[in-house]
């Protein structure tokens, strides 16, 4: 057995009213909000069918349907199943009460199935059967076969099949023909009949032949619900009926009749199935059970109709709608008290609601589609229009609003340094090729624009020279005696083809200050350069620089400062 498969079967129907031509197997599941059909047909001498290649952990209908040349007939109950990864062990075969005449071949069906695959047992009369070479064997396929049915070969036989997640057995009643000895043998007890049923208990009749009334001890009744254990309930031979109490509401019941003399228990009747009075929870209306407002939903739980049988347990999931994140509200009735508010929800927001009402009868699930009210208390639009659902608000789906803000907030951090960086290197770059550009001599760069200077610059010579552009260092104080409509002179002798190979950060003085004492005509005029972050090719030594003047216009005295060659 496979995780996507799942194995159907079906026993031969009560009435077949002809020859049947096929069976016709219909399997349904639901798939993109709609609902899918296929059918297949099959042959009348099998009776399962295997569908293979379904979606794992997805439920799956199906149904059956009998044929003959006249039509097809009514189909089975609609049962469903869950493909699975593990599956406990389940029997495709159906207990079966045969009679045969002695010296007949028997065989007994066993084709179990599970993930893993289960062990099977054979048992007779509730002990393990011990094979018997040329009478009894068990075959590959799990079948018990007799070779020649003899008189002491009537009775129960039992298919066991286990694994780590199950376990299931299916029973088959033997009778081999006979003639009976009164007194000593019974025959098993016929007409046996329903007279009686309640949702906990069930009354049986049945007769027996006078002739073997002589030497009776009484009967044995047995009765175990579906996958249950045999019970057993003593009956004295002055009785032919039977009442047994305290069943479970709904459920389905397989009962057996024997005879008791002295010499022991005679053959087992037929098995009777029978079910107990009730169903499962009947789910209501949306109306009667679902009202909301703009952040809650109630229901009604007392709206559930128990089907007969009192309800032990509801179990309540919601979800925002086209989402799979499903919550839990509550499993415990107690705690219920015919109410259950849902809160904590998004205004004007469609939800899908999944309530499982449990009873002994079994369980039924129901799903709404709600939506909340808006701030206002009024309604929104219908969940589908044409066909087509409309999806949630996608902003309040953190799954998707979270990758969209980090992605928008690393982009504009990504963005903000690129800009940052470019601007920082084209800096230098516009300053040098100003410099550059000016033939006329040194340019101070003042807040409102380019000056020149009418007087000479005197250059400090330096041990080494690099190629670097010039950067003076902006005068302390506006000077009258400045013309800033003047051009600055070139250099003197000592400084003439050493334009460029000024150290960086060295300091040059400008003439007319002197370094002991204070000069009456000038103010301090100190020139510095500055090293550049980039390799410039070697310029032409005609080629004349701006010269930058940096500081503020603190006005300071006539002193003038020595030259320095200390980095700035």
């Amino acid at each position: 057995m496979l995780s996507n498969a799942i194995l159907v079967s079906w026993k031969l129907p009560l009435y077949p009213n002809g020859i049947i031509e096929q069976y016709t197997l219909y399997k349904r599941w639901s798939s993109g909000g709609r609902q899918d059909t296929t059918l297949h047909r099959v042959a009348p001498s099998r009776r399962h069918f295997e569908a293979l290649n379904l979606e794992e952990n997805k439920r799956y209908e199906f149904w059956v349907t009998a044929s003959t040349s006249v039509g097809e007939g009514k189909s089975t109950r609609v049962l469903s199943q869950r493909t699975s990864e593990t599956i406990p062990a389940r029997i495709a075969s159906f207990s079966e009460h045969v009679t045969v005449t002695r010296g007949t071949k028997v065989q007994f069906p066993c084709l179990a199935v599970g993930i893993s695959s289960p062990h099977r047992q054979w048992a007779f009369r509730g002990q393990p059967i011990m094979e018997r070479r040329n009478t009894v064997h068990v075959l590959t396929n799990g079948s018990l076969e007799l070779s020649s049915a003899e008189e002491g070969d009537s009775g129960n036989y039992t298919c066991r099949a286990r694994n780590e997640h199950g376990a299931d057995e299916i029973v088959f009643v033997l009778n081999v023909q006979v003639q009976y000895i009164p007194g000593k043998d019974f025959p098993a007890p016929r007409d046996l009949s329903v007279t009686m049923v309640t949702s906990s208990s069930v009354q049986i009749s049945w007769n027996i032949d006078q002739r073997f009334k002589l030497g009776l001890t009484g009967y044995t009744v047995r009765f175990k619900r579906d996958f249950g254990q045999w019970q057993k309930k003593t009956v004295p031979a002055s009785k032919t009926t039977c009442t047994m109490d305290n069943l479970s509401c709904g459920t389905k019941y397989h009962i057996q009749v024997a005879a008791v003399g002295v010499e022991g228990e005679g053959d087992p009747s037929d098995i009777l199935t029978v079910r107990t009075k009730g169903g499962v929870p009947v789910a209501p209306s949306i109306g009667t059970f679902v009202s909301s407002n703009s952040t809650s939903i109630s229901l009604q739980m007392n709206g559930w109709e128990s089907g007969g049988c009192p309800v032990n347990s509801y179990i309540v999931r919601y979800k925002r709608l086209f989402s799979n994140d499903w919550k839990t509200i509550t499993t415990d009735l107690k705690r219920l008290r015919n109410h259950v508010v849902i809160q904590g929800l998004s205004q004007g927001t469609w939800y899908k609601l999944r309530v499982t009402a449990h009873n002994s009868a079994g369980s039924t699930v129901k799903e709404y589609d709600v939506s909340t009210l808006t701030v206002d208390g009024a309604t929104i639009g219908p969940l589908a229009v044409g066909g087509y659902h409309r999806p949630g608000k996608p902003w309040e789906e953190l799954n998707i609003i979270i990758p969209i803000v980090a992605a928008a907030v690393a982009l504009t951090v990504v963005l903000g340094v690129a800009i940052c960086v470019c601007f920082k290197r084209r800096q230098p770059d516009d300053l040098y090729d100003q410099n550059r550009q000016s033939p006329e001599g040194l340019v101070v760069k003042h807040r409102t624009g380019q000056k020149k200077l009418t007087e000479d610059v005197q250059y400090q010579e330096v041990p080494t020279y690099h190629q670097r552009a010039l950067k003076v260092q902006r005068p302390l104080r506006n000077d009258a005696s400045l013309d800033r409509n003047q051009a600055l002179p070139p250099p003197e002798d000592h400084c003439v083809g050493y334009e460029d190979d000024l150290t960086p950060y060295a300091t040059c003085r400008l003439p007319g200050c002197d370094s002991d004492t204070e000069s009456s005509q000038g103010t301090v005029r100190e020139l510095q350069t500055f090293t550049n972050q980039y390799h410039r090719p070697i310029p032409d030594p005609s080629a004349q620089y701006d010269v930058l003047f940096h500081g503020n216009h603190t006005a300071l005295g006539r002193t003038c400062r020595e030259p320095s060659t200390k980095p700035w």
